[in-house]
């Protein structure tokens, strides 16, 4: 009975929608018409033998062929997938069977520049042009090997995504730049629109594809529940969008700073500078820039841009006359983007060749938009080449607009990272080299004018002013930065942040509820002494994405609580794609202790942090960042800034204080001007949190584990330390992959431990350093220790001797690891990291020294092993030196991975106080990573 049953419940089902619709597999042809014919009686037998089937999936059986009846469940499953109403169909062709499904991702769009000429279409639509991108990536065999997901483009197509690797899922990304939607085009746009649906679906459309229908709208009823967040377009909050077109378009959360680009054209200087945090909305202003300036824009494109969608203008509009004026469609605008990636290890191109391909691929997408003949091009050399293209604008009649954002985002990667690739991009010219290619370009910039006759006039973005100060060709150009009236041209601020939040329908209790966590969290970021103070537009937009889109975040934040307990909603108003910058931490850290200490003081609640007016406003070189006294005298003048803040006598520390400002780590708190000084602090809760829970979370334990520590020490507790503070801070900002002397690991230690314990007064614990504290040693010998964890009786006491190991300064025995390990100087390869990684505990200490580098710095060992028996043996001294309790570890760093061994007294049954002679080699524990 089950059999026949089951037998004829299949039939019952299946064979009539096999014969009414033979099509029914893919909906595509007919697909309206046989929904509305076939379905119903569908649903009604697929019920039936739901009915049917049910009873039997409840309890064990077997089938006719032994199989068990559980295998039905898929059949089950497959049917009601197959009944969904006017589901798409299950495959689509490029371009979908009836011209009115040409909407959403199948709109049809202008292609423009570049991508015109590789796919030689002027319409077309992204999933055709992706599709496009996608085969010709297969059929020219440029995949990566090792993930087919990823591929490398060809000299062709990187001109089009402008990368040098990229994946699948992000063609639709790198394309945007090259689409325009028609609307936009105007009457050209309408005309090349209908070519295309003439060219795809001829002239005549088909019958027997209706176009489908319009689903009846779902108004929800007076009594049902409303949902818990507000009916927005999710669009309105365009997180990550730089583009203002795009932005105008899906009517995005607009704040209207265009008058700022009217006073920058009539402020009469031709070059330009803003400085501002990363995040601050300074890509955007670019882009509104263009818009403004192009001649290539229309009427239509700037109305649409620069008239709100209520129909009130903006500034810029009413200010240039309807774009008739004030500098507005008046200009060829280059626009350079300088966020180059940087490219590490053998084979890849230097920093300068990437410069001038990037420079040479914008330089022909600007003469191609504006039509212009170049006399002569030269690949090899981008400079001529921008001589040349400005000379051809002068001939066209026009004049020039050079707009250059994150100019210093790869320089300031390249500080860190590779300091002599650095040196080679601003280094002044001598008698056997040219200038470096940064410090060209901005020569060459500045030379325009006179050589291509014509107006030229720049405007360049960044974060801090280093690179521009190294590579000082650029000395023409005025700063806006810290002037009071540009002091808004990047960020929102409170009222905007009122008129955002008010569209989302909250009570008054949870409008000021949010309010307030805004304010606590994000705000207070001030370039100047009376300027309002600002948020950061990432920030607010992703706070609005948030309220918008994640209802458990939503109800986290607006849910009444107590402001004592704000810090808990960390990780709800944190944005994972903003944290603290890895190059600012890191060049402070390798650059003296006086800025090591502007870091620490940095993050302290507390804190007011006084600069002189004159040295806050002064540019710097990377080079001022190092003290030019001694050491001992550098130290003197921090501790003296450390105690009077206003009157700070320390350069580096005072410089140190205004590259964290430039960076967003501190904000302007007031200025005095009766004694010329600028007071710095913290700007907000969050930037606070976001440098110590990282470290925190590190540590895998809670704030008293530094105590713990203390008590009773280990090796593996101390190597837990030190992977936290050297690996484990996902923020990145204390990453160690670059350090290679015994004073900048001491130095992040203390910069990531002292740091933190200032922000946890209640735990028992205190680090200091020998500095200043020198050690009798017996014989008149005096020694200083590296670090000493202790807690506040100073009955316990952790006495920690820290050594590194180069990785140029080891023997691999793999000759490919070998060749890593010395080609990018101080930057660890992490293929050599990798390798170290992969070692045990002997083969690590067993690895062989360089003959030469050993005789310079490590006494003649000749292996690791003998290097740390010798540090054990100078920990001795330290031990005895210091008194008891104490627990002493030596920490040697070989490439990034720590070894740590424990100094063991021979006297075990020692009395407090009394000494023991240094330990032979053999006394000490295995170093245990």
């Amino acid at each position: 009975m089950v059999h026949l049953s089951l037998g004829f419940a299949l039939g019952f089902v299946c064979s009539p929608v096999s014969q009414q619709c033979p099509s029914a597999k893919g909906f595509g042809e007919g697909g309206a018409s046989w929904a509305a014919t076939c379905l119903t009686p569908f649903a009604e037998k697929l019920a039936a033998f739901r009915r049917v089937v049910s009873p039997l999936l409840c309890e064990p059986f077997r089938l006719a062929d032994g199989s068990d009846g559980q295998v039905l469940r898929p059949v089950v499953s497959s049917l009601e997938k197959l009944h969904q109403g006017d589901r798409e169909p299950l495959y689509q062709s490029v371009y979908p069977d009836h011209p009115a499904k040409l909407k959403g991702p199948h709109k049809p769009v202008i292609v423009n520049g570049v991508l015109r000429r590789f796919l030689g279409l002027e319409v077309s639509t992204r999933p055709a042009i992706t599709k496009f991108i996608s085969n010709y990536v297969k059929e020219h065999d440029l995949q990566v090997p090792d993930d087919k997901t990823k591929f490398r483009p060809d000299a062709d197509l990187r001109a089009v995504l402008d990368v040098d690797e990229c994946t699948f899922f992000l063609i639709s990304k790198y394309i945007s730049p090259h689409l325009t939607k028609v609307e936009l085009a105007g009457d050209a746009g309408q005309r090349l629109l209908e070519e295309f649906l003439s060219s795809v679906y001829g002239h005549q459309l088909p019958h027997d594809h209706p176009p489908p229908e319009q689903s009846p709208p779902n108004h929800a009823l007076p009594d049902q529940p409303q949902p818990d967040h507000p009916p927005l377009e999710a669009s309105a909050w365009c997180y990550g969008q730089d583009d203002i077109v795009v932005l105008r378009q899906q009517n995005g959360f607009f704040v209207d700073k265009t008058r700022f680009i009217v006073a920058m054209e009539n402020d009469g200087s031709p070059h330009l500078v803003l400085l501002r945090p990363g995040r601050s909305g300074k890509s955007l202003l670019h882009s509104q820039m263009q818009v403004y300036h192009d001649i290539n824009t229309n009427k239509e494109l700037f109305d649409k841009v620069f008239i709100n969608s209520d129909g009130s203008p903006t500034d810029a509009y009413v200010q240039s006359s309807g774009g008739t004026g004030n500098g507005a469609r008046a200009y060829c605008v280059l626009h350079l983007d300088f966020s180059i990636q940087v490219e590490k290890g053998p084979g890849t191109l230097s920093m300068r060749q990437l410069f001038c391909n990037k420079l040479n691929r914008a330089l022909k997408d600007f003469c191609d938009s504006y039509h212009l003949r170049v006399s002569s091009w030269v690949n090899n050399d981008a400079l001529v080449n921008l001589e040349a293209a400005a000379v051809a604008v002068s001939a066209a009649g026009h004049q020039l607009l050079v707009l250059v954002d994150e100019y210093d985002r790869s320089f300031n990667q390249l500080m860190r990272e590779d300091p002599a690739s650095y040196q080679e991009a601003v280094a002044p010219a001598c008698d056997l080299r040219p200038p470096g290619f940064l410090r060209a370009f901005y020569i060459r910039l500045k030379s325009l004018p006179r050589i291509s006759k014509t107006r030229v006039r720049s405007f360049t973005t960044g974060i801090a002013p280093v690179a521009l100060t190294d590579s000082s060709g650029w000395n023409v150009a005025w700063s806006l930065t810290h002037k009071e009236e540009f002091a808004e041209c990047c960020g929102f601020s409170d009222a905007d942040v009122e008129r955002g939040l008010s569209q989302f329908g909250l009570t008054d209790a949870q409008y000021s509820q949010a309010m307030r966590l805004v304010r606590k969290f994000y705000n207070s970021y001030k370039f100047s002494g009376e300027s309002k103070p600002l948020y950061l537009a990432a920030y607010i937009i992703f706070f609005f994405k948030t309220l918008h889109s994640d209802r458990r975040r939503r109800r986290a934040i607006l849910q009444e609580r107590d402001e004592s307990t704000d810090a808990q909603l960390f990780h709800y108003m944190k944005d994972d794609n903003v944290s603290l910058s890895h190059n600012v931490t890191s060049v402070l850290r390798s650059s003296s202790r006086a800025a090591v200490a502007a870091l620490q003081d940095a993050f302290q609640a507390s804190k007011m942090l006084a600069v002189p007016l004159k040295q806050f406003e002064s540019p710097f070189t990377l080079a001022e960042l190092s003290p030019r006294t001694s050491p001992g005298e550098d130290l003197v003048r921090v501790a003296k800034a450390r105690t009077f803040m206003d009157k700070s006598t320390s350069l580096v520390y005072q410089r140190a204080l205004s590259l964290l400002f430039y960076h967003g780590v501190l904000s302007v708190r007031e200025f005095r001007e009766e004694d010329a000084v600028v007071v710095l602090s913290p700007p907000n809760l969050l930037l606070r949190l976001d440098h110590f829970v990282k470290l925190e979370e590190a540590l895998q334990a809670d704030a008293y584990f530094l105590e713990r520590l203390i008590e009773s020490p280990s090796c593996k507790d101390v190597t837990l330390l030190m992977d936290a503070v050297l690996h484990g801070w996902d923020s990145g900002a204390l990453q160690l992959n670059f350090l290679f002397s015994e004073q900048c690991l001491s130095s992040t230690i203390e910069a990531a431990v002292g740091g933190w314990l200032r922000t946890q007064p209640a735990v028992n614990a205190d680090l200091s350093t020998g500095r200043g504290r020198p050690l009798d040693l017996g014989r008149g010998k005096l020694g200083y220790y590296d670090l000493m964890l202790q807690n506040q009786s100073k009955d316990s006491r952790l006495l920690l001797e820290l050594k590194v190991v180069r990785v140029n300064a080891i023997v691999f025995n793999d000759p490919a690891v070998s060749r890593a390990s010395r080609s990018k100087g101080d930057y660890v390869d992490p293929a050599v990291d990798r390798y170290i990684n992969a070692l045990s505990d002997e083969e690590k200490l067993d690895l062989l020294l360089d003959p030469v580098w050993s005789a310079k710095h490590y006494r003649s060992c000749q292996t690791v092993r003998e290097f740390v028996s010798l540090a054990l043996q100078q920990l001795g001294r330290y031990h005895r030196s210091v008194g008891h309790p104490v627990r002493s570890f030596v920490v040697v760093l070989v490439g990034t991975r720590s070894l740590v061994a424990e100094y063991v007294d021979d006297h075990t049954n020692r009395s407090p106080g009394s000494r023991a002679s240094a330990p032979p080699c053999s006394s000490a524990r295995r170093p245990s990573p």
